[in-house]
């Protein structure tokens, strides 16, 4: 332990932000004594189906007002390979903002929209440390209980609306990455988004959650977030709505081995746009597309275009 803390030498000229070590202790205690293995390679807690839905549109307002800032902050970050993400007040991941490549390594891991990032889930990180702290939060690298997490550094804040807590809002980066000036970026992300919330017309709170509530048909369509600062109305060929980054992770992970860029070409498709337009939008070439769909075709299992957009269907909304 006394390794780890010395590692926050780059942090003394704020030292807010430096988590306490006696916490730290503490919630790594409070994880061991939940059960949580330190080679949890997911969260513990991930929500699905109507949970995740409900989740969702629990917290449209505070999705709503923290995507535009999450694009901004990643649009001006020269390095691509950071994660961005935002969790309700009870550390349930809402929305993520990086690169496909960040993304497809969070999806495989379970570090998508409905996973709980508190220490009965995922042990000390972040969030977890910032929901226990009450606080905005650094955790380097061998700080994180969970193995999987420990080539990551990560800076958390809490969101609040007139003193209360609605979600906290997180910048993810290598482990040995220079933190001083993302610190200070993710509180003043985390002040405005509160201060919109504020000042914004009618109640902004999100709607508390309960595992146990029944499902009132929320769905999750306005809330259509991924990795480019693009913004889908994504009803697609299903008729039904679903965002670009739970599409990714959808078919990551039904284990098709799809790449990257045949993942993106299909879900341009399943929203309902046509060859020559996808063309245009990913600059590639009509041929490219054609390649890409044979080698789908391949992977899915199917001969042609209709089945493909029905077992598309059947993996994202199954």
């Amino acid at each position: 332990m006394e390794e780890v803390f010395k590692k926050f030498k780059y942090l003394q000229c704020d030292p807010k932000y430096r988590v306490n070590r006696r916490s730290l202790e503490k919630v790594i205690a409070k994880a061991r004594e939940s059960g949580l293995l330190e080679n949890q390679p997911w969260p513990k807690v991930i929500l699905e189906g109507d949970e995740l839905s409900e989740l969702l549109s629990g917290n449209e307002m505070l999705i709503s007002v923290c995507r535009p800032i999450m694009a901004r902050v990643f649009d001006s970050l020269t390095d691509k390979s950071k994660l961005l993400f935002l969790c309700d007040s009870r550390g349930y991941i809402i929305d993520l903002y990086s690169s496909m490549e960040v993304m497809q390594w969070c999806f495989n891991r379970g570090i998508m929209p409905g996973a709980c990032l508190d220490y009965y889930s995922f042990g000390t990180n972040s969030i977890s440390m910032a929901i226990y702290e009450n606080s905005p939060t650094v955790i380097i690298g061998d700080e994180h209980y969970c193995s999987v997490m420990k080539s990551w550094s990560c800076i958390a804040a809490p969101i609040r609306v007139a003193g209360e807590t609605v979600g906290y809002i997180d910048i993810s980066a290598g482990a040995d990455s220079d933190l001083v000036q993302l610190t200070a970026l993710v509180e003043l992300m985390a002040e405005l988004a509160g201060s919109y919330m504020e000042t914004t017309q009618g109640s902004c709170r999100p709607r508390s959650y309960s595992h146990n509530t029944e499902d009132d048909n929320h769905n999750t369509k306005g809330n259509n977030h991924n990795t480019r600062g693009e913004h889908y109305n994504s009803s697609g060929v299903a008729g039904k709505s679903i965002d670009k980054a739970m599409f990714f992770g959808k078919i990551i992970i039904s284990r098709r081995d799809l790449t990257v860029r045949e993942v993106e070409v299909l879900y341009e498709l399943y929203c309902g746009k046509n060859q020559e337009r996808v063309s245009g939008e990913l600059n590639i070439s009509k041929n490219t597309i054609k390649c890409h769909l044979k080698n789908i075709y391949q992977k899915l299992g199917v001969g042609n275009f209709g089945d493909c957009m029905a077992k598309v269907k059947d993996i994202v909304w199954n």
